[in-house]
C-alpha cells in the first residue's frame, strides 16, 4: 500500500488507499487517507544528527564531550523509533479489507502491515555510534596531551 521513506517518518505523509486503482476497482478498505504527523523519535534522531555535524565542525574546549553526547542521543533515538514503529504495527495489523460479491483476493479478510528497515537505518545507527566513540576518542586523546 504505501512505502515510507525517513524523511517521510520526519515530516509526515498521508498514507494513500492503492487499494482503489483499476486493477482493484472491486475492494476497498477501511484505512483513511489521513495524514501521519511525524515521528518524535525520527525528528529527534535527524535534528541531533544535523546539530552534531555542525558541531563537529566548530572548534571549542568541550567539543569532543558534546559531539559524544549529542551523537550517543541520536543513535538512541533511532533505538526509539525502531521500537516505536514496531509497537505501532499492532494499530495497523488487522484492518480489514471489506469484500464485495466479486471477491476475486481468495477470501482474504485483513490485511497485515510490516515495517522493514533498510540498510541505511542500520548504517545510520551505526554511523551515529561510530561519531560518539570517535568524539570519546578525540576527547580522552586531546586530555592526555595535556596533562
Amino acid at each position: 500500500m504505501y512505502e515510507a521513506k525517513g524523511i517521510d517518518l520526519v515530516t509526515g505523509f498521508t498514507v494513500k488507499d492503492n487499494m482503489h486503482s483499476k486493477d482493484f476497482d472491486e475492494t476497498s478498505i477501511d484505512i483513511k487517507n489521513e495524514r501521519q504527523q511525524g515521528n518524535s523519535f525520527a525528528i529527534a534522531a535527524f535534528a541531533l544528527g544535523i546539530l552534531g555535524l555542525v558541531l563537529s565542525l566548530l572548534n571549542f574546549k568541550s567539543q569532543p564531550v558534546v559531539c559524544m553526547i549529542t551523537g550517543a542521543l541520536a543513535a538512541f533515538a533511532l533505538i526509539g523509533l525502531l521500537i516505536d514503529l514496531n509497537s505501532d504495527l499492532k494499530k495497523w495489523n488487522g484492518a480489514s479489507i471489506k469484500k464485495t460479491d466479486n471477491d476475486f483476493l481468495g477470501g482474504l479478510a485483513n490485511i497485515k502491515v510490516s515495517v522493514d528497515f533498510t540498510a541505511w537505518f542500520y548504517l545510520s545507527l551505526v554511523s551515529f555510534l561510530a561519531a560518539a566513540y570517535f568524539a570519546y576518542q578525540k576527547g580522552s586523546l586531546s586530555s592526555k596531551q595535556k596533562i
